[in-house]
């Protein structure tokens, strides 16, 4: 898909499923080299852009 990602685009919708969430989380994770705390592993986190990027600030922000 070429479409732009808006921020408040749920991922679901646009194809991100269980297997897919894993997935993410294990990129990010890598990428961004963080690791996601337990109460940050919810579907919630996932929704959208906008909810994961919250998510990996707040991780980012707890780190320093």
């Amino acid at each position: 898909m070429d479409e732009e990602l808006s921020d408040e685009l749920s991922l679901r919708d646009y194809g991100l499923d269980s297997l897919g969430m894993v997935q993410l989380l294990g990129a990010l994770e890598n990428d961004y080299q963080l690791r996601f705390t337990e109460e940050l592993l919810r579907i919630n986190t996932f929704q959208t852009p906008t909810s994961l990027w919250k998510a990996i600030t707040t991780i980012q922000q707890d780190v320093r």
